[in-house]
């Protein structure tokens, strides 16, 4: 189950400091769900997992102020500027995409985004984030392939990288 070189965007180092817990989760959740692991060349569908990071920058005070002060003064009495203030974060996303692998075709997609500071992502988060992604998916033993009917995605599934 292979994962991607890097995340366009991110630090260098986060997918083998974060791949690995990402990727554990998505498996316990789908062996939850009734799914087993098998090899790609006979398994029903294929997982992708991918994502991506924009750093942005957030002008917190743009340096003007007020023009007319409910004290009475006026602009031209004071100096009408201050320093401009930023900050900055990363804007990132996480996808899960499910793909019948007969036909290559995609056949339900999952992503979460989110906005954070500067530092380590939560583990924690990331999880649930990931748990919360996948609820909706269904279930191993309720499931016909939309692709070929005849066929139920009961217990085979392989994780491919993006």
């Amino acid at each position: 189950m292979p994962l991607p070189a890097a995340i366009p965007g991110a630090p260098p180092g986060t997918v083998p400091r974060y791949g690995g817990m990402i990727k554990e989760t998505v498996e316990g959740i789908l062996n939850s769900k009734g799914y087993k692991r098998s090899k790609l060349e006979t398994a029903d569908f294929a997982v992708k997992i991918g994502g991506y990071v924009i750093p942005e920058i957030d002008v917190k005070e743009w340096g003007y102020s007020d023009y007319g002060e409910p004290d009475g003064h006026q602009w031209w009495e004071s100096y009408p500027y201050s320093e401009i203030e930023i900050g900055s974060y990363v804007y990132g996303t996480l996808l899960i995409e499910i793909f019948d692998r007969s036909s290559k075709q995609m056949v339900w997609v999952a992503w979460v985004t989110g906005k954070r500071k500067f530092k380590p992502p939560d583990p924690v988060k990331i999880k649930k984030a990931i748990s919360k992604m996948l609820t909706d998916f269904p279930n191993g033993e309720s499931v016909t392939n939309p692709i070929r009917k005849s066929r139920n995605l009961k217990r085979l599934w392989s994780l491919i990288k993006r």
